[in-house]
């Protein structure tokens, strides 16, 4: 781990049990005196800590340095995503942190899967181990919308990831948001809400399934 996600990252004493306890002390067996990073992924703040006390079940650090160090996405990725499956996000959403997905506003498509319900305390924690890995500074932002419709009279800059668009390289790769649509794709009539919006397509013949589509689509931005 590149660092240590506490809430109370900043504060001048900082007591570690439960998850965090185990895993420096049993898992990386860190000792007294040893020094850990921390953040609290509010803001770029990166804390420097001290371990000074070990017990059985929790640990004792004080803070040696605090700075500003911000690690996070250079373009403004906007990815609008269908509803699919939740285990589905679940498993892609460390993925798309990774690549530098900035925010994901989920979306109730013609074709999405009914009455699923987006947990975000459980995607919270994903996004904040997956930070943890690799370093990202901030947490991803999530979000609902009530349609397609709603979403893209709020955000008319949207380009649309469809079949028999244009190259993507006909996109400036700057501030970019992306409807994304679930398996089944879009529908008729979502489509003629599609008219005034540019349509974009990836090389590949092949059908990708929704969440493969976003991952490519955010790996584009990091070619």
């Amino acid at each position: 781990m590149q660092f240590i996600y506490h809430e109370n990252s900043g504060e001048t004493q900082l007591q570690l049990n439960d998850e965090a306890y185990r895993y420096l002390i049993k898992a990386r067996r860190q000792r007294v005196d040893d020094k850990v990073h921390f953040r609290h992924l509010n803001d770029a703040s990166l804390f420097t800590y001290r371990i000074n006390f070990i017990g059985k079940k929790h640990a004792d650090l004080s803070l040696v340095k605090s700075e500003m160090i911000s690690i996070t996405p250079e373009i403004n990725l906007h990815l609008a995503w269908s509803i699919i499956e939740h285990k589905t996000i679940e498993k892609t959403l460390p993925m798309l942190n990774q690549l530098g997905v900035e925010k994901i506003t989920f979306l109730p498509a013609d074709f999405s899967q009914k009455n699923i319900q987006i947990s975000f305390d459980r995607l919270r924690k994903i996004l904040i181990n997956s930070c943890e890995q690799c370093g990202r500074s901030t947490l991803m932002k999530l979000e609902v919308d009530d349609s397609i419709e709603h979403f893209l009279n709020k955000n008319p800059d949207t380009a649309i990831l469809d079949f028999g668009g244009e190259s993507l390289s006909s996109l400036k790769k700057d501030n970019v948001c992306f409807l994304i649509g679930p398996e089944g794709g879009f529908s008729t009539e979502e489509r003629e809400l599609f008219e005034q919006f540019q349509t974009l397509s990836l090389k590949t013949p092949l059908i990708l399934r929704s969440e493969c589509a976003a991952i490519a689509i955010s790996s584009y931005f990091n070619l």
